[in-house]
């Protein structure tokens, strides 16, 4: 098992866009089954028309995320402005989605799974991000333990291409920078 995260964990950036898509989109189809079945306050089992709420879900999300750059940020180094990239896509994907629902009126779909399914996208998608993010955090620390604490004295070129030239040390661990010019502090 630890030897498959392993594999997953050291893709390359450009197969893990894809894997980061087929999640959102699993999460948008589980956000919706969640709104009609707390919306018809039973388990939903989909049928006729309500299948197009489903296959719209992605459809629309996934273009928006994309232009939001949400694939473009890497979980494990992702912070508030991921978050607050989110919200902004969620926002307006939760806009979108509604006004396509209650401009066709499908039969068997609630006006309210509109407004509904945004809100738990939001929840999954986001919860998902800090999950994994979370995740790495803690593995990444446990890994840094024990290693010996540096800081590099100096900020500027040759400080940050010695900070990458450390990243992956088995020895060292960089907490900080040091440097006498104010520009560079902070």
């Amino acid at each position: 098992m630890k030897a498959r995260i392993r594999r997953a964990v050291e893709l390359p950036l450009a197969a893990k866009r894809p894997i980061a898509v087929l999640v959102d989109i699993v999460l948008l189809g589980l956000a919706t089954w969640l709104a009609f079945t707390l919306r018809l306050e039973s388990l939903h089992a989909p049928r006729s028309l309500q299948w197009v709420a489903y296959g719209l879900a992605p459809l629309i999300a996934v273009p928006i995320f994309s232009y939001f750059g949400l694939y473009r940020a890497i979980y494990r180094y992702s912070g508030l402005p991921a978050l607050v990239a989110l919200c902004k896509a969620v926002a307006l994907y939760g806009v979108v989605y509604a006004s396509v629902l209650l401009y066709f009126r499908m039969p068997d779909v609630p006006r309210t799974l509109g407004l509904l399914q945004p809100m738990l996208a939001l929840l999954l998608v986001g919860g998902w991000r800090t999950l994994v993010r979370a995740w790495f955090a803690g593995r990444d620390r446990a890994a840094r333990q024990g290693l010996q604490k540096v800081l590099i004295y100096g900020a500027g070129s040759a400080g940050t291409r010695l900070l990458a030239g450390l990243q992956n040390s088995p020895e060292m661990h960089v907490v900080g920078f040091v440097d006498d010019n104010a520009q560079l502090q902070g």
